[in-house]
């Protein structure tokens, strides 16, 4: 699906929810994940959003689309608590999560993903606020599978982002020699070497069953997308075809 040329994805002020393209590109993701759960038994677990973009400097990088993302992907899975405190930590039941760094004492490592099983706080006599948040890391949950549940106790949702952050969007390296039902890829045209094949590759082929790749027109016809070395297969002409 290629969205309007026009779209515009720079964000000079950070200001990453009035990014247009990003407005857009979201538009289409959530009008296409409503239909598919309407259609098919479409669960959380199945979507993955990949954005090659990693820098700041763009308003379609890995930390804007997950900050758009999140309420989004929630209102369509889950019901959102309503309590104030727990929507002050910013993460909830059902998030997709990933590790940020080595943890030798749960036997996690930088770039392990899992589901949030459960959120709950406690309030002390000076309404000083303190999170369980509880991880499930099984790598695939299934009967006789052993869980592997890791709990995190902080105060503050900083806290909680030193070990943990949103996965509803990865980057194509997070992403690495990991498999998806359903992948989202956003592709913009100022996301520049970002756009070489190798990783554009890498971020299509983590789709195991259906992709959406939601670009505009000159993100699939830039020389970016061009690699020196020779690859044995007809996406460059698939890719090229979307934009026609």
């Amino acid at each position: 699906m290629v969205v309007p040329g026009t779209v515009q994805a720079k964000d000079p002020y950070g200001l990453f929810p009035n990014c247009i393209a990003l407005q857009q590109f979201l538009s289409f993701c959530c009008m296409w994940l409503i239909q598919c759960k309407q259609m098919t038994s479409l669960t959380a677990n199945s979507v993955q959003v990949i954005s090659p973009a990693t820098s700041k400097k763009f308003g379609l990088s890995v930390d804007a689309v997950n900050k758009s993302l999140h309420p989004i992907m929630n209102d369509i899975f889950y019901e959102m608590s309503k309590d104030w405190r727990l929507q002050r930590l910013g993460f909830c039941k059902g998030d997709r999560i990933v590790q940020v760094r080595n943890d030798s004492d749960n036997g996690l490592a930088n770039g392990d993903q899992g589901v949030v099983e459960q959120v709950t706080f406690d309030e002390d006599e000076k309404q000083r606020l303190s999170y369980t948040v509880s991880v499930d890391f099984t790598p695939v949950p299934g009967p006789g599978e052993k869980r592997k549940l890791v709990k995190y106790v902080v105060s503050s949702r900083s806290d909680l982002e030193n070990h943990l952050r949103q996965a509803w969007s990865i980057s194509v390296h997070k992403a690495q020699g990991g498999g998806f039902p359903i992948v989202v890829l956003f592709l913009h045209e100022s996301m520049g070497g970002n756009l070489r094949m190798p990783m554009l590759y890498t971020a299509i082929t983590r789709a195991s069953g259906l992709l959406l790749i939601l670009s505009t027109n000159a993100a699939l016809t830039t020389k970016m997308i061009e690699s020196k070395k020779a690859y044995d297969t007809t996406l460059m002409q698939r890719l090229k075809k979307l934009a026609n």
